[in-house]
């Protein structure tokens, strides 16, 4: 059972990644020995699973068959291990958590630090990135993010609304004028669009965009820097030494933090007992969140 299923894992990353040297990311193997796989099964099967095509690799309807069984046999063992997981009792172990960079770095580090001091054998992995990733193939076990509408198949909660406002420099402020007709302007953000629509949301929508920086770290130092304004989350602009807000510094909210897990890990006691601790420190930080710090 374990060749084959090492077999079958060959087979799945060479599908998901369309060639030998694609499945590299999924498997962790050079391109030569994941050749040398398909061609050893391949052999030992007495089966052609994969056509040899200039652009990579494509599946035979042999293949096609095969790659069913694999998937159902991944999704079997992903699930069993979230069973497993969710028996687990001990105040110890890893966790991953999965969130955004801004998420990590402006409020959660100091409380992982914290849930540290009271939990020493818990480990933390920390997954940053704007992808969701799988929870049911432990990808990650907690995810924290930004949404409206949580994927059903997790269980989870609201941790808090996502405010969002205008920052600038007083020295940009004092020095430029915000109206329709004056010479301010945003710092660009995400990718290069000819008319971005977030400034629509925002108390100055006519305003130019100007430059690109393609996360909200980059932004922040743009405008410490005196090269326009951004429309940041509060959470974020707030705690800037540097930066204060643009008037009449209103705010919209757009979105709100959950933290979801899978609901095979609901017994699971360290994810338990984190989820415990996050949600209590994010009430305590309500305001933070909403705008009113």
């Amino acid at each position: 059972m374990g060749n084959e299923w090492d077999d079958l894992r060959v087979i799945l990353g060479v599908w998901r990644g369309g060639s030998a040297r694609g499945a590299n990311k999924f498997l962790g193997l050079s391109h030569a020995t994941i050749a040398r796989r398909i061609d050893s099964l391949e052999t030992r099967w007495g089966v052609r699973v994969f056509d040899r095509l200039p652009s990579g690799y494509a599946l035979t309807q042999d293949g096609e068959e095969i790659l069913q069984t694999a998937l159902e046999m991944e999704a079997d063992m992903n699930a069993m291990r979230l069973r497993l997981t969710g028996r687990e009792q001990s105040l110890a172990g890893l966790i991953r958590i999965t969130t955004i960079d801004t998420m990590a770095s402006h409020f959660l580090m100091p409380r992982l630090a914290r849930f540290s001091e009271l939990y020493p054998d818990i480990e933390f992995e920390l997954v940053i990135g704007y992808q969701e990733l799988d929870l049911r193939k432990r990808e990650a076990d907690i995810a924290i993010r930004g949404t409206q509408k949580p994927p059903e198949h997790l269980i989870g909660h609201k941790l808090a609304p996502i405010a969002w406002a205008a920052y600038a420099s007083q020295q940009y402020i004092d020095a430029h004028r915000f109206e329709d007709d004056g010479d301010a302007r945003w710092i660009g953000f995400g990718t290069r669009l000819t008319d971005p629509v977030w400034p629509q949301r925002t108390h100055y929508p006519n305003l130019p965009v100007w430059g690109l920086f393609d996360d909200v770290a980059l932004q922040v130092e743009a405008a410490k820097n005196g090269l326009g304004a951004v429309h940041i989350p509060c959470y974020v602009g707030d705690q800037q030494v540097g930066l204060v807000r643009v008037p009449p510094g209103q705010t919209t909210t757009e979105g709100e933090f959950w933290l979801l897990r899978h609901k095979d890990t609901r017994t699971t006691a360290r994810l338990r007992v984190f989820s415990d601790f996050l949600t209590e420190a994010f009430r305590h930080n309500t305001g933070l969140f909403a705008g009113h710090a």
